[in-house]
């Protein structure tokens, strides 16, 4: 079992690391993510406009960027991501968005994933 989606869910993992092909994964490319490749001020727009956005205070958004540069400078072949299987039979990344648009914005055809179940906190 571990902690997910920045601390809010838990999971149960169902098998160990494995890689697969990004495009055998279904997922969207995180908009954080490719403000901070596009610019410094894309950026800082997308933390304003998601503090309004989303009620997030000056120091949730600040901490915010501060993990997601973190994420950038780190090594994606470390990364991995969570992810369920569809009833197509696609694999869909349920946690690990972030670290996801990060490889393959760094140009990694591959990424490490783990199988898992969503667990809901009541």
């Amino acid at each position: 079992m571990r902690s997910r989606n920045w601390g809010t869910d838990l999971s149960i993992t169902l098998t160990g690391f494995f890689s697969l092909p990004i495009e055998q994964l279904s997922f969207s490319l995180n908009a954080e993510v490719l403000a901070h490749f596009r610019s410094i001020e894309a950026a800082r727009d997308f933390y304003e406009s998601a503090r309004e956005d989303s009620g997030w205070s000056q120091r949730e958004a600040t901490e915010r960027q501060k993990r997601t540069q973190e994420l950038l400078a780190a090594d994606p072949a470390e990364f991995f991501s969570e992810v369920s299987l569809t009833p197509e039979g696609l694999f869909r990344i349920t946690d690990g968005h972030h670290r996801a648009t990060i490889a393959v914005m760094k140009g990694h055809q591959r990424l490490r994933v783990i199988h898992t179940v969503k667990v809901h906190r009541f």
